[in-house]
């Protein structure tokens, strides 16, 4: 049974249960400790260099320093690729939930 979880979007639905069975939110503790003290600042920098530059990733980066143009046409590419990945499962989401209503 286990088989046909591992390459479909039963995973995310299964996650919930295989965490309460395995300690239930323990995980949740090294994740608010990355969130406080890795995510959130990290966030705030980008938000704040974005705001004050007014200009986009790659842009950005290139003026602190021509070599950093890299990072931000990374930051453009994995941008894009979680886009369409989002859009995707949107898609997948949505057909199957009115291919549910059919016969």
């Amino acid at each position: 049974m286990d088989d046909q979880f591992d390459e479909n979007l039963g995973n995310i639905w299964r996650f919930p249960y295989l965490a309460a069975k395995n300690g239930g939110g323990t995980f949740l503790i090294p994740y608010a400790i990355s969130l406080f003290f890795i995510g959130i600042p990290l966030l705030m920098t980008e938000m704040a260099v974005g705001q004050r530059l007014r200009f986009g990733p790659i842009e950005a980066y290139k003026n602190f320093h021509p070599g950093f143009a890299g990072i931000g046409v990374a930051m453009a590419m994995i941008s894009f690729v979680v886009g369409v990945y989002y859009t995707m499962i949107s898609g997948w989401s949505l057909f199957y939930l009115f291919s549910s209503f059919q016969d």
